[in-house]
């Protein structure tokens, strides 16, 4: 950056002609309007110049842009609007503005991936109960089966047990 000072009234600048069409040739904003302020068609070209400069860093709302570009323009002073436009934004608009693929849109695809996972064990785990109530079925018939084959082996425990010869007497 290139600073150049400026007396009024100096050497290089000896009359007020002289020194207003300086401040329109080089300092104040080319069109203006009916207040002396910037025109719109100005805010738009310095839009457009963060944008290029920014929009790989920095992807914000429209009315960001439009916040940082009033920014830089409200000195008034156009000579300090190309190399402003360089410079990181101020920390009241640095806040609000987000990186591209920021950490919401980040957050916002785990969340959907986490619901999604979510989703579908609640899914498998009721086609997994489903199933359960026949696989109780078939326990219960192994269970009646099996006390049926108990049932019969006392039975035959309970013959082998009248068959069985008194213990001799002792004397």
């Amino acid at each position: 950056m290139i600073a150049f000072l400026i007396y009024e009234y100096g050497i290089s600048i000896p009359k007020a002609p002289d020194l207003k069409a300086f401040l329109v040739a080089c300092i104040r904003p080319e069109q203006t309007d009916q207040s002396g302020a910037a025109a719109e068609c100005s805010l738009l070209d310095t839009e457009e110049q963060l944008q290029a400069q920014w929009e790989s860093i920095f992807t914000p709302e429209a009315v960001i842009w439009r916040m940082w570009a009033n920014h830089i323009m409200r000195s008034l002073n156009r000579s300090t609007w190309v190399h402003a436009a360089t410079e990181p934004p101020p920390e009241y608009i640095a806040h609000m503005l987000r990186a591209p693929g920021s950490h919401r849109e980040s957050q916002l695809s785990g969340l959907s991936r986490s619901t999604c996972i979510a989703l579908e064990c609640v899914n498998t785990s009721m086609t997994d109960n489903a199933l359960l109530p026949q696989d109780f079925a078939v326990f219960g018939r192994r269970l009646d089966a099996q006390n049926k084959q108990l049932a019969s082996r006392k039975i035959i425990i309970e013959a082998f047990i009248q068959d069985l010869p008194p213990p001799p007497a002792s004397d």
